[in-house]
């Protein structure tokens, strides 16, 4: 069963309104690891409680560049604990890898990096793919999930590291959400294939006014390797679909005037769908605001707060 071409965002949208401040999911995450490339590699596991017998679905929530798996799941500036509240509902398992590059330069607290093939000195070291692939051999062997029903998701770096799964290893992920990373220009990935090639479903979600991964290509901040921007990102995807793309025009509800930014549909069916935030910055959007220091230090803009990362993408992974 495959969702149908209308946006199944609609009745996720006011999710935010109502969202407490404290974490909002029930069970407690946990810490495993395995040992890989000489290293023991972190990730956290949440498993909700009360899930009934049989295989249930999986989502990889991959952090961003600088970022830990712990922020990634509870921060203000990442799911807010969404995530897991969503996992709670629909009764899905979620893990968080760490991971392999520790990097200290901008944040005072553990950060790392993804090796997502980028040609930057912080992110080309360590088999971050490898690492991945054993993870979720790990999850099949010690979880009961459906390994025909393992999603990937992530933001920023960790776009780009969803992006490399996806490449590498198209068939063991049924889909996948792509936050803030647009494809990598001719010339600028270090792995092989550089673009996939399998018709994997995906989700967009990208704001157009966000200075570290500029919505219509070109050099991301840092220097850390160029896209081709999100049109041509599409266009990509929407061949190897065999699909032709919806013009943009799909305006959303608008709850939240404050947020600066609103968000527009554009999508070619259930198997490739993007969403604009008109204004947006670098940011996965729900109920609390970025901070001043995130939206002018860090350079994150504006977070859309008109509906919540983990809705949008649970209603394009369901039903797969």
């Amino acid at each position: 069963m495959r969702p149908t071409t209308a946006w199944p965002l609609l009745a996720a949208l006011f999710c935010c309104a109502s969202a407490s401040a404290a974490a909002p999911y029930e069970a407690t995450p946990f810490w495993e690891s395995i040992e890989w490339d000489g290293a023991q590699r972190e990730f956290l596991v949440y498993q909700p409680l009360d899930l009934p017998p049989g295989d249930h679905p999986l989502v990889f929530s991959i952090h961003g560049g600088g970022g830990n798996a712990v922020d990634h799941m509870d921060h203000r500036a990442a799911h807010e604990g969404l995530l897991n509240a969503k996992a709670d509902a629909e009764k899905f398992l979620v893990i968080y890898p760490q991971g392999g590059r520790e990097y200290r330069a901008q944040v005072p607290k553990r950060g790392y990096y993804w090796n997502d093939c980028r040609n930057f000195e912080e992110q080309r070291k360590g088999d971050d793919i490898g690492f991945l692939l054993a993870l979720l051999d790990w999850a099949e062997a010690n979880l009961e999930l459906d390994p025909t029903r393992v999603f990937a998701e992530g933001i920023s770096n960790g776009g780009h590291m969803t992006t490399r799964l996806i490449t590498e290893a198209p068939e063991r992920f049924a889909a996948a959400a792509i936050v803030a990373a647009a494809l990598l220009a001719d010339g600028e990935s270090e792995c092989s294939p550089a673009l996939p090639r399998s018709p994997v479903p995906v989700l967009y979600l990208h704001g157009t006014k966000d200075a570290l991964a500029p919505y219509g290509g070109g050099e991301t901040a840092g220097g850390r390797g160029s896209t081709i921007g999100i049109p041509a990102t599409l266009d990509h995807w929407a061949e190897l679909h065999g699909a032709d793309l919806v013009p943009l025009g799909e305006v959303l509800p608008n709850p939240i005037l404050s947020d600066h930014c609103r968000a527009v549909a554009q999508h070619t069916g259930p198997d490739v769908s993007f969403l604009t935030v008109l204004g947006g910055g670098h940011a996965l959007p729900g109920p609390t605001q970025h901070t001043w220091f995130y939206r002018v230090v860090f350079q994150t803009g504006w977070k859309c707060q008109d509906f919540c990362a983990a809705d949008l993408m649970w209603a394009f992974f369901a039903g797969r």
